[in-house]
């Protein structure tokens, strides 16, 4: 028999898909490091959608959604009934009234989820976005160029703010200046965000995300255009990794556009290996 389960507080939510999500950790580590942030956060309460499709007691489908009505998807795409349960998980959005404004998973779901959602939604889904997961256990040799390796401080806020609001935009994801404002603070207060230092300017970022149980992320990799090509983004981020790695996680992990030949390649020669084909859909 196959149902979906609902959940309010996302500890309850945790507990009953920790395990399903574990077993690919990497390629769900956006549930999974959402609900671990929530959770050491203390917001319990605070997403549109939280729910699993069962198949005879067995998740085969979990669905999680914030405020800002992005729905992620996993599932066992290899199931015989994964049909049946997107469907069950499209009728149970439509039910509550919600608005899936963009869907995020693995490709192929993803895909599936958008073909079975033309049958029940009014407007269809388009890709927004395609991204490699990548996946690295293990640096790379190779020599990184001179400068300095540190965590960003609030004398570096100004160019910081800059940084976010170009690369926000690069991405077809425009910030407000408030929220440029309380991101920047929030990684320099956290201590997340590092950057490379060259004569006394800064010249690139990367910023360590969604800590899992094996491994930790990487997002905000960027480079002043002006130093752009003298490999500062990779000694950057391979530096993060370092830092990463030295804290006992078993992995790194990270987001890139398959469209940008340039960072696919930086990360393969820092030691990245490709996991997945992430797809981005909005409506």
């Amino acid at each position: 028999m196959m149902d979906v389960i609902h959940f309010a507080d996302v500890r309850v939510f945790l507990r009953e898909v920790e395990a399903f999500l574990l077993e690919k950790e990497v390629e769900n580590n956006l549930i999974l490091g959402i609900c671990y942030k929530q959770i050491q956060d203390k917001m319990y309460f605070n997403n549109e959608i939280m729910a699993t499709v069962n198949d005879d007691n067995r998740c085969i489908l979990s669905l999680f959604m914030n405020k800002k009505n992005r729905l992620v998807i996993s599932g066992d795409i290899s199931h015989e009934n994964i049909d049946q349960a997107i469907v069950l998980a499209i009728k149970a959005i439509i039910n509550r009234l919600i608005n899936v404004r963009s869907v995020i998973g693995e490709k192929e779901l993803v895909s599936l989820f958008a073909e079975i959602g033309k049958r029940f939604l009014r407007k269809p889904f388009k890709e927004f976005r395609h991204e490699q997961i990548y996946q690295l256990h293990k640096l790379n040799q190779f020599t990184r160029p001179q400068g300095l390796f540190r965590k960003a401080n609030r004398k570096d806020i100004v160019k910081i703010k800059n940084w976010i609001q170009t690369f926000s935009e690069s991405i077809n994801e425009p910030l407000a200046d408030s929220e440029i404002d309380m991101m920047a603070e929030s990684y320099i207060t956290r201590e997340s965000l590092y950057v490379w230092e060259k004569d006394k300017s800064i010249v690139s970022m990367a910023n360590l995300i969604r800590p899992l149980k094996s491994g930790a992320g990487i997002n905000l990799v960027y480079t002043d255009p002006e130093y752009r090509g003298q490999g500062y983004s990779t000694g950057c981020v391979s530096s993060l990794c370092q830092e990463i790695l030295s804290h006992g996680y078993a992995f790194c992990y990270l987001y890139a556009d398959r469209s940008n030949p340039i960072s696919n390649a930086m990360y393969k020669k820092i030691g990245f290996t490709p996991v997945i084909e992430c797809l981005h859909l909005i409506n």
